[in-house]
């Protein structure tokens, strides 16, 4: 009599070690059936249960699968978390400051002050003390973006010398390196509306210079400012025996103006300004004031005697806010008009353009309306398309240049600079450039992620937190692609 079969016979489950993924050891738990069919054995599933830090070891000592893989997530946390940081460490850059003094005495590295004083002047610590105790109290978080900063207590006095050591010859072109290295993708537009890039030359006064050193005026402040990009792009220090108009030169030729409209106020309405632009390749645009009271005469003559078919006219509305509306309209007359004198002297002979601006202000709040006229002399060609049109918004974009004075004064605070040194007053107002620079851009991008618009004053707030403004700063300076800049 043959032996009764068992219709459902019984699952035996067993546990086994077996080695795979990349060497690991593995408890399998498997699950198997005999079959009457095909008297075979039939595997019903295997799957792993547990994981053998060593390969001899007993299958009870296993750690259970679920918590192994929960371990191997927060090492590959850990892991990418440290990546993260490595790579972010890789992209602080700074430009190159050069530094002669001897490399054993230095605490703190230059590059590493350059980064941590931005962060304390763009949050508005903007003397040495401040400044100092602004980075001292950071100096936790410091750690986790500069592996090698030593976290010692930085005082006031390495603060002023780092200043001292921007003024040196050998960093004349600091600011025009960082320039170089800040990316802006805000992708805004140039505000000046033309083809051109627009530049402006301005001069300054740190007033507070004059009670320090006990002169009878402050020192200046000879700057170069980009009207579409908003950036400052170079600057010289004006001596005290001396004036803008025999610096206009040299801070000009520190920027490239080929192609460029430069525009300044009646002051460098002089032959040593028109050289200077010509020379580098850029055209001008120049306000004629009673400095130059025959030219002014000439050209209001003109505007009195010739028909209006003869001229070229554009104008302009533009709303300010606070109940200020400004009007403005201009008239435009081909250069060779000029007598031969006045063709020489603004070397405009064979082309070249005079214009007439006349803006009119209505105040709402006391209903009063202001008129101002204003003559211009240009090198630009009378036979340019626009050049109406060109002349009005390059005069209006030229006002930026005032705007930028009045955020290094009372946001940064530059008018309060107290100094007797003018290589400190040289360093410190070339960084607090490269501070408003990268605050320009910084604050663009914020205001595009945000979807509003924000005020210098509130954007403080990111370089106060070191985190945020670290993050910022590796996001917009960066080493320039090959073919880009």
């Amino acid at each position: 009599m043959s032996r009764p079969r068992n219709p459902n016979p019984p699952i035996r489950i067993s546990h086994v070690k077996q080695q795979k993924y990349g060497g690991t050891w593995y408890v399998m738990e498997r699950a198997v059936r005999y079959c009457h069919e095909t008297k075979q054995t039939k595997y019903l599933y295997s799957h792993a249960v547990g994981v053998l830090v060593n390969k001899d070891d007993d299958i009870n000592k296993m750690i259970p699968i679920d918590e192994w893989n929960e371990k191997q997530e927060q090492k590959k946390q850990e892991e990418k978390i440290e990546n993260i940081k490595n790579e972010e460490e890789q992209k602080i850059v700074t430009p190159t400051i050069h530094d002669t003094r001897d490399l054993n005495k230095i605490v703190y590295k230059p590059q590493q002050l350059f980064v941590l004083l931005m962060a304390a002047f763009g949050a508005g610590h903007t003397n040495c003390h401040g400044a100092s105790v602004f980075v001292n109290a950071h100096n936790n978080d410091i750690l986790e973006f500069f592996e090698d900063f030593k976290g010692l207590e930085l005082s006031h006095d390495s603060v002023w010398r780092f200043f001292y050591l921007l003024s040196k010859d050998i960093n004349e072109g600091l600011l025009q390196e960082f320039n170089q290295l800040l990316i802006d993708d805000s992708q805004e537009g140039d505000k000046a509306n033309t083809t051109r890039r627009v530049l402006a030359a301005d001069g300054q006064a740190v007033r507070a210079t004059r009670i320090e050193a006990g002169k009878p005026r402050p020192k200046y402040v000879l700057s170069v400012y980009d009207s579409g990009s908003e950036l400052i792009l170079a600057q010289n220090i004006v001596g005290d025996k001396t004036n803008e108009i025999t610096h206009i030169e040299g801070v000009l030729q520190k920027v490239d103006i080929r192609g460029a409209i430069v525009t300044a106020d009646a002051l460098h309405a002089n032959v040593r300004f028109i050289k200077a632009v010509l020379n580098g390749g850029g055209h001008y645009l120049i306000n004629i004031k009673n400095n130059n009271r025959v030219s002014k005469e000439w050209i209001e003559g003109l505007f009195k005697t010739k028909e209006l078919e003869a001229m070229q006219l554009a104008d302009d509305t533009q709303d300010f806010g606070h109940g200020r509306i400004e009007n403005r309209s201009i008239r435009v007359l081909p250069g060779s008009l000029l007598s031969p004198e006045l063709k020489e002297k603004w070397k405009c002979s064979g082309d070249g353009t005079v214009a007439e601006l006349t803006s009119v202000r209505y105040d709402k709040t006391n209903d009063t309306t202001s008129t101002e006229v204003s003559y211009l002399v240009s090198s630009l060609p009378y036979s340019e398309n626009d050049i109406a049109k060109t002349l009005l918004s390059v005069n209006r974009s030229r006002w930026g240049i005032e705007s930028t004075h009045w955020l290094l004064d009372v946001v940064y605070s530059q008018d309060r600079t107290q100094c007797k040194s003018g290589e400190f007053l040289k360093g410190k107002t070339l960084f607090m450039k490269m501070v408003l620079n990268f605050a320009r851009i910084g604050k663009k991008r914020e205001e595009k992620r945000l979807g509003k618009k924000i005020s210098h004053e509130s954007f403080k707030a990111v370089f106060s937190n070191i985190k945020e403004f670290f993050r910022l700063y590796m996001d917009i300076v960066k080493y320039p692609q090959v073919g880009e800049a």
